[in-house]
């Protein structure tokens, strides 16, 4: 019996091994590249990050450090972006609009990498009579029922070439921000009242410039030992600060809503409900749908939630625009198994990512 039971468990043991099978499969190699990412607009001052393509097995950046980055611009300005770490390089000045610019970067034992891009003109954009008229919008890349309501965006005069991406935004007025900046001609205000050395070579580092908070610019004061003297130049202080609302929020503080194409010449690419992208020839105007459910409560039952919605109208280069599409549609088809893989689109010669001019505005929908 146990002779019977040892054959029978090795027959078993033969038959499962059998069943297994070592497939050998070539993986493509692919030639590790430099990834340049900078979207660069009039706002913000220059900023790049530096990195390598990473393998699938690899779950950390490796950001390139020796690098010589400078920025060209078509009136022969040089732009030198200094290194801050973590792949980031920088310049304390900004882009201009309607201005060519020319990226080059060096880097030791490897071709100069190349891009050029632009930040197209900003064209004033604005609604007229805003009224909230609730419909239903099937998107018929979900085939998903949603309310909204229908937004025309009218441009200050015909584009003539429109490269359009608008994103429906929430901001709760409760959260909004202010900035101080004070004055050089303030600072020497202050010396010739008799302000101590001291105090003014640390003020002197933040005249001209905004930051986030008043109470920085009377920190120089804390040597100060003589408590009249200390509030007298603190009341001065405090008087020449000069305080600023932020009309446009900072991104990070913005809620994005859902938004959908009303307009031939626009779209939603495939899955994503967020943003509505566009390119056209002489366009005068955008038709889209705003969607927000909790608006449409808050309206019927008159209950004021103290926020402000607006429509962020960017304007991109070719560059830009080509980006985001091809972004979002590679983001968008991964949910399906059984699509094509979307290649991103790149404009760095020697290299891969993206190098892009953009403006942005916020127009005003309505407050409640």
């Amino acid at each position: 019996m146990r002779y019977l039971l040892a054959i029978s468990s090795f027959v078993v043991v033969l038959f499962i091994s059998s069943c297994v099978e070592e497939m050998e499969f070539e993986m493509k190699k692919t030639q590790e590249q430099v990834v340049v990412k900078c979207l660069f607009n009039p706002e913000e001052n220059w900023s790049l990050c530096l990195s390598r393509t990473r393998r699938i097995v690899e779950t950390v950046d490796a950001f390139v450090e020796h690098a010589k980055v400078v920025i060209y611009s078509e009136k022969g300005e040089e732009i030198k972006l200094t290194y801050q770490g973590e792949g980031i390089y920088t310049s304390d000045t900004k882009p201009k609009p309607e201005e060519v610019y020319k990226l080059k970067i060096n880097i030791p034992n490897h071709k100069e990498i190349t891009a050029e891009a632009i930040i197209p003109a900003l064209v004033k954009a604005s609604v007229n009579n805003v009224d909230v008229n609730w419909i239903t919008y099937m998107n018929p890349s979900e085939l998903l029922d949603y309310d909204v309501f229908p937004l025309t965006i009218n441009f200050e005069k015909k584009v003539e070439q429109a490269r359009f991406v608008f994103r429906a935004t929430r901001y709760y007025k409760g959260d909004r921000k202010s900035r101080y900046m004070f004055t050089s001609s303030a600072l020497e205000k202050l010396k010739q009242r008799g302000l101590p050395q001291k105090a003014y070579g640390e003020l002197i580092r933040l005249v001209d410039r905004w930051e986030d908070c008043d109470y920085v610019f009377t920190e120089c004061l804390e040597s100060i030992k003589d408590q009249k003297v200390y509030y007298e130049f603190f009341n001065m202080i405090k008087e020449e600060v000069t305080e600023e609302v932020l009309i446009v929020p900072d991104t990070q503080d913005l809620d994005y809503n859902q938004i959908f194409a009303d307009d031939n010449w626009l779209g939603n690419v495939s899955f994503d409900t967020y943003r509505v992208i566009g390119e056209g020839n002489n366009i005068a105007k955008a038709a889209i749908l705003y969607s927000d459910i909790n608006l449409k409560s808050a309206i019927a039952n008159d209950n004021d939630r103290n926020c402000e919605y607006s429509v962020e109208v960017t304007r991109g280069d070719s560059n830009y625009l080509q980006y985001y599409k091809t972004y979002m549609l590679q983001v968008s088809q991964r949910i399906n198994p059984y699509s094509d893989p979307v290649e991103v689109y790149s404009n760095i010669e020697n290299g891969t990512g993206i190098f892009a001019g953009y403006n942005r505005q916020m127009v005003h929908i309505l407050d409640h």
